[in-house]
């Protein structure tokens, strides 16, 4: 069963990503970096994947969630972080990409990109995107993943190669 999110430890329930590197701080036109989730009933997982961004502490964030109108917890979960979260809404779309779509038509950010609502951004993701665009403007920027197994607790690391399997 799903825990509470009281009795959940670690990142990103209790830990946060360090505070923007002083390098970064000065530099003259910070990044602004829009992020989109698209969710539908995922309201188990997405208070983990709304904490897992805003704990980032980039200064420059623009947070959009697009809810695809949930029945489940979802509605309460994004209450609870709204005036953390730039705009929200919980609507019938007509699925995953068309949320997306919608998300990133509202984006404002020199960056942008989408997460989705089963996701995480690991400690520190938002800064190394932002030294990296600030580095290369104009790139594609691209990271990597990491598998969790369901059982394993977020923020242990599984050997690299393929995911496990289903």
């Amino acid at each position: 069963p799903i825990q509470n999110a009281a009795q959940k430890t670690g990142w990103p329930w209790t830990d946060t990503s360090a505070p923007v590197s002083y390098e970064l701080r000065q530099t003259p036109n910070l990044p602004k970096i829009s992020i989109v989730t698209p969710s539908y009933n995922q309201g188990a997982f997405l208070e983990e994947t709304i904490r897992s961004v805003l704990a980032q502490n980039y200064p420059r964030l623009e947070y959009i969630v697009m809810d695809g109108g949930s029945t489940d917890s979802s509605v309460e979960v994004l209450k609870k972080f709204g005036d953390r979260i730039s705009f929200w809404v919980s609507a019938k779309d007509r699925g995953q990409s068309h949320a997306i779509n919608k998300g990133l038509a509202r984006c404002t950010g020199d960056l942008f990109n989408w997460i989705n609502s089963a996701d995480l951004l690991m400690p520190g993701a938002l800064c190394s995107v932002a030294e990296a665009g600030t580095r290369h403007p104009g790139s594609i920027l691209s990271g990597h993943i990491e598998f969790f197994p369901q059982s394993a607790t977020r923020g242990s690391r599984r050997a690299p190669g393929p995911p496990p399997p289903a």
